[in-house]
């Protein structure tokens, strides 16, 4: 699994993050404390955004590094 963590400010950020989410072929969760689905809008708007969130991937390094470089503009 690997991680990053994303900064969020609005419902246009979290439906941006939510829509490069559900492109990927592979699992995407977002918390801590939590394993919500960052493919799911509703699950997302429940979170916390004041602090940065940490995503995790269950992916390859290749396809980490493009997810990663397509959210560039989410990154805490």
């Amino acid at each position: 699994m690997k991680q990053f963590s994303i900064s969020v400010h609005s419902f246009a950020d979290i439906h941006d993050f939510v829509s490069l989410s559900s492109q990927q072929p592979f699992d995407i969760t977002v918390g801590e404390e939590q394993d919500i689905s960052g493919k799911s809008l509703m699950a997302m708007l429940g979170l916390n955004f004041r602090h940065p969130v940490l995503v995790s991937a269950d992916c390859d390094d290749v396809a980490f590094s493009e997810f990663r470089t397509a959210a560039a503009r989410f990154l805490a």
